[in-house]
């Protein structure tokens, strides 16, 4: 994903990769998803600190003024490694706040000081929570949202609409323990929990439009993208690396042609799905990048839930263990393909407009 990206783009993506790749591996994020934040909050600090939240940011509003690609590569880092914590949701939130006007609050949110959480299914942004607006705060009706990592964030962003003005608004609200409660689910790095807004107060950030909710859902879904192919990158290389050691009838089982030929397709399809993902970031009318990055969703959610089927199969009857990590990839793929919509959501949408869509 570097195809679009300048010389300290790669630099810099490179330096990422060293840096989780020696301290965000996955047995580290395992051992804190069980603590009580559910995330290595100083990891997420050392990041902000090497600037992992301002590839996010423009220039204009003190981000690092990269290629917008740059961005996409970095969340292909963290989906290696199956990066924990809410970092995200942070990078969303650093979007958001710059679209809706809002760079004097990014600051803490680049840096690392205050750590939010925001929903990601795209029900909350289509149809948010009703609310009532007095003196630029905001009082919730009867509503919940599902937020990842909930207890463990100091913030939660929240759309929500105005009952009296219909106008759509970002809502910032203190977490409340009380007022949350865990998911059952099979994502041990993601933890969701639905959190109880009714009659909850909350300070009015700013106001939001139609084509900045479109935007943050089309940030969202290139990101999971992105994210989907940097994963896939590491269920092959662990497939493949195992096929060459692990022996059976005296030799590699990497040299049998069944299992060469479905860690050949998963090559191919990567490589095909990585050209179209990157191209999701490439200037473009919004209309383009928006049906580029459904096909680019619809492409690396089949890819990365393959991959991972395929990384199970190889490693045979250890691949269903709990010992091995293949699993754990499984699982964040089969979520990552039901955000911001799922996969057959994007089928549809793609049938629906490519047909009136001048390619």
């Amino acid at each position: 994903m570097t195809t679009s990206m300048s010389g300290t783009d790669i630099e810099i993506v490179d330096a990422l990769r060293a840096f989780l790749a020696k301290k965000a591996t996955l047995p580290h994020a395992l051992e804190q998803a069980e603590s009580p934040a559910g995330f290595d909050r100083r990891l997420l600090q050392h990041l902000a600190e090497l600037g992992f939240f301002e590839v996010a940011s423009t220039s204009e509003v003190g981000g690092l003024g990269c290629s917008p690609g740059l961005m996409g590569s970095c969340c292909a880092e963290a989906g290696r490694v199956l990066l924990g914590g809410p970092w995200f949701e942070q990078l969303l939130t650093v979007r958001l706040l710059e679209g809706a006007g809002r760079s004097d609050l990014l600051d803490e949110v680049i840096v690392g000081s205050v750590l939010y959480s925001l929903p990601l299914a795209s029900t909350s942004w289509l149809r948010p929570p009703v609310v009532a607006l007095e003196d630029g705060r905001a009082r919730f009706a009867a509503a919940s949202s599902e937020l990842g990592f909930a207890a463990g964030v100091d913030a939660w962003l929240v759309p929500a609409h105005d009952a009296a003005t219909g106008a759509i608004v970002l809502v910032r609200l203190a977490p409340d323990p009380a007022r949350v409660s865990r998911r059952r689910g099979f994502s041990v790095l993601w933890p969701a929990f639905d959190a109880l807004l009714d009659d909850a107060s909350g300070e009015v950030v700013a106001e939001i439009d139609d084509r900045l909710v479109a935007t943050h859902l089309l940030d969202t879904a290139r990101m999971l993208a992105c994210v989907s192919v940097g994963a896939t990158e590491t269920v092959l290389a662990r497939a493949t690396e195992y096929a060459k050691q692990r022996e059976q009838f005296g030799r590699p089982i990497g040299s049998f042609q069944s299992l060469q030929h479905r860690l050949a397709d998963v090559f191919i399809d990567l490589e095909h799905t990585r050209s179209l993902v990157t191209a999701t970031w490439d200037p473009a009318p919004f209309e383009r990048r928006q049906l580029l990055s459904a096909m680019a969703k619809v492409a690396s959610d089949r890819l990365s839930v393959m991959a991972a089927e395929t990384a199970v199969q190889v490693h045979g009857g250890a691949g269903f263990t709990w010992e091995l990590p293949v699993h754990h990839f499984l699982k964040e793929a089969l979520r990552r393909r039901t955000l911001p919509e799922s996969t057959g959501w994007y089928r549809l949408w793609l049938r629906n407009s490519v047909m009136n869509y001048n390619l």
